[in-house]
């Protein structure tokens, strides 16, 4: 998979790698069929955890919180699968806002009571993010709160996303370890809050402009 290629018998045209995990990569795409940027988190089809990230994706594309990353589609094809995302232009990361230091209190309450919002509509649904972290609570340029990754990056990471209670356990460590970093602008546990780095420039925590 690289800049040129297309997925779901030709619709997604494949542009720019966005970020890169241990077990995905996100890219910057364009839906040729509807005319807009898209986002596709992509896999390989046969990895261990492929089938459970699929299928949590499909369940969370039905989930209609405007604080959740919106889920567009999900492909396989041939030995690749790739999840369509929503782009978030001009979006930041919560790890690029706190970079510039700690928020006011206000603030740093908002963010975290949207994000947890958007969390406890998709526990209503029997779904959990099991990964909540800085990078995954992305702020608007209007500043509204949007939480990418729900589910489907625990599946590819080997978590076992089908444990209700650990769930709502990580989730809530996860939102409350957040709040904490928007307020001391430092992470509170001993393990880093992600494994995501930048493709564009490895050593920023920005993410790159555009599809977000």
């Amino acid at each position: 998979l690289g800049p040129g290629s297309l997925l779901a018998t030709q619709r997604y045209a494949v542009r720019e790698r966005l970020a890169a995990a241990p077990r995905w990569e996100r890219w910057d795409c364009h839906d040729t069929t509807l005319d807009r940027p898209v986002v596709a988190v992509t896999f390989p089809a046969g990895a261990p955890d492929a089938a459970a990230a699929i299928d949590v994706a499909r369940r969370a594309a039905s989930l209609e919180d405007p604080r959740l990353v919106r889920i567009l589609d999900v492909v396989v094809q041939d030995d690749i699968a790739a999840i369509i995302e929503e782009p978030l232009p001009q979006a930041r990361s919560l790890t690029r806002i706190i970079h510039d230091g700690p928020l006011p209190s206000e603030e740093a309450r908002r963010i975290i009571g949207e994000a947890a919002t958007a969390l406890a509509s998709a526990e209503a649904r029997g779904l959990h993010h099991h990964l909540v972290s800085p990078d995954a609570i992305r702020v608007l340029a209007d500043g509204g709160v949007k939480v990418r990754g729900l589910s489907y990056e625990a599946a590819l990471a080997g978590i076992d996303i089908d444990d209700v209670r650990a769930g709502s356990l990580r989730d809530a460590q996860g939102l409350g370890s957040c709040l904490y970093a928007a307020l001391a602008a430092r992470w509170p546990l001993s393990t880093p809050p992600t494994a995501v780095s930048s493709t564009t420039n490895p050593t920023s925590t920005t993410p790159p402009t555009g599809a977000g």
